[in-house]
């Protein structure tokens, strides 16, 4: 029984683009993360991996 889900996208990826959208308007990580209710280390993962792709 194969219980992997390879279509399932990382949360953090879902959430990327807002995040560099809102750390653009000059929001801190920890006040993103607030918002969006996740995090610290969610929001900057978010944040990195929005900014590669």
């Amino acid at each position: 029984m194969d219980l992997a889900d390879n279509d399932a996208v990382p949360f953090y990826m879902k959430i990327s683009k807002k995040v560099v959208h809102l750390r653009r308007l000059g929001m801190t990580y920890a006040s993103i993360a607030d918002s969006l209710g996740v995090n610290l280390w969610m929001a900057k993962k978010a944040g990195r991996w929005g900014k590669t792709h």
